[in-house]
């Protein structure tokens, strides 16, 4: 009897505005704003470079033994 019902339809979201920096990224054929992780968005002068936690472990916390 399943066989016979059809599956229900998915609603799929559709972009309503796109930014001109995100159709210009589209056009160069990069990522968009929605495709970068959160982190590169907040700060991108930092996202090719490690955290900043990651700095202070390396220098303040001795060797674990």
């Amino acid at each position: 009897m399943a066989e016979d019902t059809p599956a229900p339809l998915r609603r799929h979201r559709a972009a309503v505005y796109i930014s001109e920096r995100d159709r210009a990224a589209l056009a160069a054929g990069t990522c968009p704003s929605w495709e970068e992780p959160a982190d590169v968005r907040e700060r991108p002068e930092e996202a090719s470079a490690s955290g900043p936690n990651d700095r202070r472990l390396l220098d303040d916390v001795p060797p674990h033994y």
